[in-house]
Parts: structure tokens; C-alpha cells; sequence
């Protein structure tokens, strides 16, 4: 028996990739950078949101160009919120929080615009697309067995 799970996946050249698989590094990759910011005593915080889409680009820079907005920021100390693009699909929105924190920066909230839409259609192109998986993966067994189950 094999289990799979049926996750939501971004679909590009007829490859589906988990939208996790970018999600989590790049989530990661917000948290390290915000933490470079840590203040010895209790100072003025700040919410990050930021928004992504596919193909969000590489880790290294997305981190280079967040420290370098955010440095900056604290330098000039705009208006709040203050948005600015990061790469081509990844931005992020600095809001005043209303307390003093030594993180000065914390993440508030993320958004993917690769996730989400009709619930019908999600489910249906993702059911696809695992059982073309399947079809493939026991492709090479199918001679030893009489039936096949597929359980959802």
C-alpha cells in the first residue's frame, strides 16, 4: 500500500510541483533575514507581510534584497505600511506594530497567488494529476496484480 497526499500544486511544462516546496524555504528564508534584526533592549517593531507567486526566483537574492529594503527602511523610517518590491514576484509590506519588541521585525502574515481559487477545479486538477503519478509509478507492476485500488 502507498500513500499519497493531496496537496495543492503549481503546474508549469505539464510538471506539477507542491506549493509548499517554495512556501516553507521561502518562509525560512523572511524568518533569518528579520531575526539579522534583533535588538539588544525593547525598540519600536514593525509587521512584514509579504506576497509571492511562481517562479519566485532565488533564496540568495530574495534574502539580499530584504536585508538591504530593510536596513534602508530603518535608515529613512518612511511612512508605514511601506511596500517595495523585492524581485519580480515577491514583495513585502512594512506595517508599525503597536508595541515595543527586541525583534524589530516579525512576520504577520503571507500571501500566495498560486493558492486558492474554485474549490471544484483545485480538487479536480490535483486528483489528476496524482493519479497520473500513480499510473506512472506502478506502471511497471501492473502485470502482477488482477485489480487496482485507488482510495480517497
Amino acid at each position: 500500500m502507498e500513500v499519497r497526499r493531496l496537496n495543492e500544486n503549481y503546474f508549469r511544462d505539464g510538471t506539477g510541483t507542491g506549493l509548499e516546496q517554495d512556501q516553507v524555504p521561502l518562509r525560512q528564508s523572511f524568518a533569518s533575514v528579520l531575526a539579522e534584526f534583533t535588538e539588544p533592549n525593547e525598540v519600536q517593531s514593525y509587521w512584514i507581510a509579504y506576497r509571492f507567486k511562481r517562479p519566485i526566483g532565488r533564496l540568495s537574492s530574495i534574502k539580499q534584497h530584504a536585508k538591504r529594503e530593510l536596513t534602508e527602511f530603518l535608515r529613512t523610517m518612511p511612512a508605514t505600511p511601506y511596500e517595495v518590491q523585492l524581485l519580480a514576484n515577491v514583495s513585502l509590506t512594512v506595517l508599525t506594530a503597536n508595541r515595543k519588541s527586541r525583534e524589530r521585525f516579525r512576520i504577520a502574515s503571507w500571501s500566495d497567488w498560486d493558492s486558492g481559487g474554485w474549490v471544484k477545479q483545485l480538487y479536480s486538477q490535483n486528483i489528476r494529476h496524482c493519479i497520473q503519478e500513480k499510473t506512472e509509478k506502478t506502471r511497471p507492476y501492473r502485470k502482477n496484480y488482477e485489480k487496482w485500488w485507488l482510495l480517497s
